[in-house]
C-alpha cells in the first residue's frame, strides 16, 4: 500500500509539473489587443520624446542608442500593421541618408544598417540598400582583424552580426554571413566563460569579482548577445554547422538565465551577484523577454520550459511603463551594473521591449486562433 502511495504521489508530481504548468502559462496569455496596445503607447511616447543619451547621440541619430529603437519601431509596425511607424522608420533613415555612423568598423556605427535593411525588404527600394552595402563590402575588402579584436566587447555582438546576415540574405551571397560567422565565433571564443556559459562585457572583467565573489556578468551585457541572436533566426539557413552552431549558443544561454529570474519577473543587472545592485532594472531583462519568446516561437526552445519565465517578464515589464508611456528602471549606458534613477529610460529598452511585444502577440495569436 505504501508502495501504491508512493507511486501515486509521484505520477501526481509529474503531472503537475508537467501538465498543469503550461495550462496555467497559457491561461495568463494576455489578449492580443492589450499587448498592442501597451506597445502602441510606450512606441508612440518614444516617437514624441526619444530617450537618447545627450547632445551628442541627438546630433548623430544614426548613432547606436537612437539606432537600438528602430529594431522595434519596425516590429511595432508588423503587430499593428500601422503605417505611421513605417513611414517614421522610413524618414529616420532617410534622415541618415540610409548611410551607417562614421566609424569605419565599429559595431555601434553598423546598428542602424539593421533597420535598413528591414525597410529594404519591404519596400524593395535600392537606395535603402545601397550605402550600408558599400560599407560592409570594405570592411571586407579591407585588412582582415580578428573576431576577438574587431567585437571584442559582447554588446557588439548585438550591433553588427544581424546586419550580416540580413545582407546575405537579401543578396543571396553566402560571403557575408560565412565573414559574420567567422568573427562571430572568434568573439564567442575570447568572451564567453565556458564554465558559466554567460559572458563577460569585455576583458575588463575577466578577473574582477562581485561582492559574493561570482564573476560580473552583466544583465544588459548578456541581453545584447541572446537578443542579437534571436535577431538572426530567421535568416540563419535550415541547416548547417552555423545554424546548428548559433542554436546551440542560443538554447545553453536560454537554460542559463531562466533560473536566474527574480521573483518579481525581472532579472538582476550582476547576474550571479543579485545583491549588489537590488534595485530593478528593464533593458537586460525586456532582450531575455524578447529571445525567450522569439526561441518558443521559432521552435528553438520548448514552450513548456520557458513560456512561463517569458510571460512573468513580460508583466513585470509592462508594470514598469508609466503613465505617460515611459518604460523606465532603464540603466543609463554603461558596460557594468551599477545604481541609477529608477525614473530613467533609454531607446534600447523601448527597442527590446516592442521586439518582446510583437513576438508575445505573435505567440497570443496563434495559441487563441
Amino acid at each position: 500500500m505504501q508502495l501504491y502511495i508512493k507511486y501515486l504521489l509521484t505520477f501526481c508530481l509529474f503531472y503537475a509539473i508537467h501538465c498543469i504548468v503550461p495550462e496555467t502559462a497559457l491561461a495568463q496569455l494576455p489578449e492580443k489587443q492589450a499587448i498592442l496596445s501597451v506597445m502602441r503607447t510606450v512606441c508612440d511616447q518614444e516617437l514624441r520624446a526619444p530617450h537618447y543619451a545627450d547632445n551628442w547621440q541627438r546630433n548623430r541619430l544614426n548613432s547606436w542608442i537612437p539606432s537600438s529603437f528602430y529594431p522595434g519601431l519596425i516590429a511595432c509596425y508588423h503587430a499593428t500593421g500601422d503605417k505611421k511607424y513605417l513611414n517614421a522608420a522610413v524618414a529616420w533613415s532617410a534622415q541618415n541618408e540610409w548611410k551607417p555612423a562614421s566609424r569605419f568598423r565599429h559595431a555601434d556605427d553598423l546598428l542602424c544598417t539593421q533597420t535598413y535593411f528591414d525597410l529594404y525588404a519591404i519596400l524593395q527600394q535600392p537606395e535603402m540598400l545601397a550605402p550600408a552595402k558599400a560599407r560592409l563590402d570594405s570592411i571586407m575588402a579591407a585588412d582582415t582583424i580578428s573576431g576577438r579584436d574587431d567585437w571584442h566587447w559582447c554588446d557588439a555582438l548585438y550591433m553588427a552580426p544581424p546586419a550580416w546576415i540580413r545582407l546575405s540574405a537579401i543578396t543571396g551571397d553566402k560571403k557575408y554571413s560565412r565573414f559574420m560567422y567567422r568573427q562571430y565565433q572568434d568573439a564567442v571564443s575570447f568572451l564567453q566563460d565556458k564554465k558559466d556559459t554567460l559572458f563577460f562585457r569585455d576583458k575588463n572583467f575577466f578577473e574582477k569579482k562581485a561582492g559574493n565573489g561570482q564573476p560580473i556578468y552583466w544583465s544588459r551585457g548578456n541581453g545584447w548577445v541572446i537578443s542579437g541572436i534571436a535577431r538572426m533566426i530567421d535568416y540563419l539557413p535550415a541547416k548547417g554547422t552555423a545554424t546548428s552552431t548559433f542554436k546551440s549558443l542560443f538554447r545553453s544561454l536560454a537554460a542559463k538565465i531562466t533560473p536566474l529570474q527574480l521573483q518579481d519577473g525581472l532579472w538582476p543587472m550582476s547576474l550571479l551577484a543579485p545583491e549588489d545592485f537590488p534595485q530593478q532594472e528593464t533593458s537586460g531583462s525586456a532582450m531575455f523577454c524578447y529571445a525567450l519568446l522569439k526561441g518558443i516561437n521559432s521552435g528553438w526552445l520548448p514552450e513548456k520550459e520557458y513560456l512561463p519565465a517569458a510571460l512573468r517578464a513580460w508583466q513585470a515589464l509592462v508594470q514598469t511603463v508609466n503613465t505617460q508611456g515611459i518604460l523606465e528602471h532603464v540603466q543609463p549606458g554603461g558596460a557594468a551594473p551599477y545604481a541609477f534613477p529608477p525614473e530613467a529610460s533609454q531607446a534600447y529598452a523601448v527597442g527590446a521591449f516592442l521586439l518582446a511585444g510583437n513576438e508575445l502577440q505573435i505567440l497570443t495569436a496563434r495559441k487563441k486562433s
